[in-house]
């Protein structure tokens, strides 16, 4: 019964997370260029049976991406092929993330601030946003969360467990995207936090080499890959960090205007029921000058209190991003996302009961006006719509008229080999479907005799893509 108590609230919290990340879940997910390419990058090592030892390429960069979000993908693969199954993945990681940020709140807080924060990340708009298709950004929130309660855990009651679970959440984190890099300093801040307090360089080095060894091992499939392979990763990521940036001023100009344009309305996202640019600033402007207060304090008095954790944290994050100079994308500030809402309840608290009805009124309004409730993608429900349809003849052939940078023919090539039913090879059967963008079907009605005698089917436009059929069933 005490085991059931104590679950209560964490379990009811991710019930909420879930019910708002997996509404309608298949008219939301995105199925596009990078679903498809991991898709397929997955698929090809599972069934060669190979170890996955790099990712594809970054999208910047002539490095390649770590393993750790495709071996995720590999565990959601194993339960269905189907593009359905990696962004539920992300759902559930999603809604893991509300507990973790329940668990600081209750562990570190009170469980007023524990409920209210946790149920604000449960409903913010830009949280559910990223968290309904797969992308190896998109699990990000849940390691920071994770990362945050462990090192606070390490700082109070220097548990070696908590170290190393520290040390395994930031590696991950990093791994999945260079926006968790933050993470990776920050548990070597709190190493350096707790040496200032017991001033012992024997126990700061031993937890140093913990905190190093951990890392070596879980990129140890990266490191094995640069040796067999004369470290071309190595050359790429020091090319991409050394390169002269084109900004003026060092990027200091860019940097300040995006965070003075940009970042308000990323928050408004996190915290306001819509993308508003005045309510952004002023809840960032207040965040970042109670961060700023909260680390001063800090470090002035070296008394570090969970809130000026946080607040640290917020501000080497800060730092950091400026390094990224123009590749600064609002999906990069992502991780960011449990820290902001925490700080901002802590924020609120301070100011008494009016706090709590900001705060429930909040998380009432976000609610109300939830993504899960507005528009949708629906590309991944009108190509399966289409390749069922497709599919029911007994035989036929399939061919394309796609432009290839819009990534279409993959796209239902990878829908049509999950098929019971798949399409014959070549084009001599009958009946023959042509799937063609707009702008070349009128081309080959116009100019080519191929799509002559063929008719269209209508209803299977919804991607974008006309279906044509041609010849007797």
């Amino acid at each position: 019964m005490r085991f059931l108590r104590s679950i209560k609230w964490p379990a009811l919290l991710f019930a909420v997370a879930l019910a708002f990340r997996a509404y309608k879940l298949p008219v939301f997910i995105s199925y596009h260029q990078d679903q498809i390419r991991d898709l397929m990058f997955v698929r090809e090592h599972l069934e060669n049976q190979s170890w996955i030892l790099v990712g594809p390429k970054a999208s910047v960069g002539e490095f390649f991406l770590p393993p750790f979000w495709y071996y995720l993908m590999g565990a959601a693969y194993l339960f269905s092929p189907e593009p359905l199954a990696p962004a539920l993945m992300v759902a559930l990681l999603s809604s893991l993330t509300t507990v973790f940020v329940y668990l600081i709140g209750r562990k570190f807080f009170d469980l007023r601030t524990a409920i209210i924060a946790s149920l604000l990340y449960a409903v913010s708009h830009l949280s559910i946003e990223y968290s309904r298709f797969s992308w190896n950004p998109n699990p990000i929130p849940l390691f920071v969360a994770a990362t945050l309660y462990f090192c606070l855990s390490y700082y109070y009651e220097k548990g070696t467990f908590q170290l190393v679970m520290a040390s395994i959440t930031a590696n991950l984190g990093l791994q999945l995207h260079y926006e968790g890099f933050p993470l990776i300093p920050f548990v070597v801040l709190t190493l350096l936090l707790i040496y200032m307090k017991e001033k012992n360089l024997f126990l700061l080095s031993l937890r140093l080499a913990v905190f190093a060894l951990v890392n070596v091992i879980l990129i140890f499939p990266f490191i094995y890959y640069e040796a067999a392979n004369g470290f071309p990763n190595g050359r790429g990521l020091v090319e991409f960090a050394t390169r002269r940036s084109e900004l003026r001023l060092l990027g200091i100009p860019f940097f300040a205007k995006y965070m003075a344009l940009q970042f308000p309305r990323v928050v408004s996202r996190v915290l306001f029921y819509t993308e508003s640019y005045a309510a952004g600033f002023l809840m960032l402007a207040g965040i970042s000058i109670y961060s700023a207060y909260l680390g001063l304090k800090a470090l002035a008095r070296q008394i570090i209190r969970p809130s000026s954790f946080l607040a640290l944290f917020f501000i080497l994050s800060l730092a950091i991003l400026f390094f990224y100079k123009n590749s600064l994308i609002d999906y990069y500030l992502l991780f960011l996302v449990p820290v902001i809402i925490f700080l901002f309840v802590d924020l609120t608290m301070r100011i008494g009961r009016a706090g709590v009805y900001v705060g429930a009124s909040l998380i009432a309004l976000l609610a109300l006006t939830s993504p899960a409730f507005g528009p949708s993608d629906g590309v991944y429900v009108a190509a399966k719509r289409t390749v069922t349809e497709v599919a029911r003849e007994k035989r036929y052939c399939l061919t394309y008229f796609t432009f290839p940078p819009t990534y279409i023919q993959p796209k239902f090539e990878y829908l049509f080999s999950l098929e019971e039913n798949p399409p014959q090879p070549g084009m001599s059967c009958e009946p023959t479907y042509y799937l063609c963008e707009p702008a070349l079907c009128e081309y080959y009605q116009k100019f080519r005799p191929v799509l002559r005698n063929a008719h269209l089917i209508k209803g299977l436009d919804r991607t974008g893509v006309y279906t044509y059929r041609k010849g007797r069933r």
